[in-house]
């Protein structure tokens, strides 16, 4: 279980989509690259 405050969730997601804005998630994100990078093996 996870506690979260509302309000707190609220804002944190208020400044997301600032950042980031809906419907443009794709410009900002490349889920190939961030994949391969997380299951690149390490030394």
């Amino acid at each position: 279980m996870v506690h979260v405050r509302t309000s707190e969730l609220r804002r944190f997601l208020e400044r997301s989509q600032h950042l980031v804005p809906e419907g443009r998630e794709h410009q900002y994100l490349d889920w190939d690259q961030d994949l391969t990078e997380l299951f690149r093996e390490r030394p």
